[in-house]
């Protein structure tokens, strides 16, 4: 699959992919897990989520890419944190594709994981592998990249565009994301960084290739500007 998913990202000229953990929604208490259900997908942004997104436009904005496609979970705040980070970005009426990948929202989606979920809640990768979850993201992550492979087919190499961005949920946002670096051949010691990450909502993932020191994985993120991280992976924009 990771070979598969690669070889893919060439055919439609993808160099970067960039996940994207949704804003807050409406319903949902600061760090507590919530099912993945029908319910769950038609929550709306709240007005701290909204705040969110429009705070998230400055990194989203100041890495100035230009996007292939916005790829978003069959929740609505996905899409709706898409369209207000994007908004001065592109302006209104741009010609940026925004593709769903129902996946991506893990509804019937890998039970085992969800019941991890249930029990822990928000945390890094690297507590869900300690805790035995690996085979049950893996084979989650896999569902999504097969269905992300399939949305390639309705990206054309000739789109203007770079940049995948994919706009989904939580710790499984994570898992994907870290089997794509898996594909990428993004260093260990960057997967091992990606792991120890806990995404919170507005914050990013870049998975880059191409560059002068081979692929490259940064956390994107603006919680707040007057703190950098000294990690060399950290972007606070």
């Amino acid at each position: 699959m990771e070979e598969e998913f690669r070889e893919g990202l060439e055919r439609t000229g993808v160099r970067r992919v960039l996940f994207v953990n949704c804003c807050n929604a409406e319903g949902t208490s600061s760090g507590a897990s919530h099912p993945f259900d029908r319910d769950d997908q038609a929550r709306v942004l709240s007005k701290k989520g909204k705040k969110q997104a429009e705070f998230s436009r400055k990194w989203f904005q100041a890495l100035d890419y230009k996007h292939k496609a916005f790829v978003v979970s069959a929740a609505r705040r996905a899409a709706d944190s898409a369209q207000i980070m994007a908004e001065t970005r592109h302006g209104a009426g741009a010609d940026v594709s925004m593709i769903l990948v129902p996946s991506l929202h893990p509804l019937d989606q890998c039970p085992d994981a969800h019941k991890m979920f249930a029990q822990m809640g928000y945390a890094s990768l690297q507590k869900y592998l300690e805790a035995g979850g690996e085979g049950a993201l893996n084979n989650y992550a896999y569902i999504v990249m097969e269905d992300l492979l399939d949305c390639f087919s309705r990206i054309s190499q000739g789109t203007r565009g770079d940049t995948l961005t994919i706009f989904g949920h939580a710790i499984f946002l994570n898992a994907v994301a870290r089997r794509v670096a898996g594909s990428m051949k993004v260093s260990e010691e960057h997967v091992n960084f990606l792991e120890g990450i806990n995404l919170g909502e507005g914050e990013g993932l870049l998975l880059e290739t191409g560059g002068p020191d081979g692929p490259l994985l940064r956390y994107l993120h603006c919680k707040n500007l007057s703190v950098i991280s000294d990690h060399p992976l950290y972007n606070v924009l």
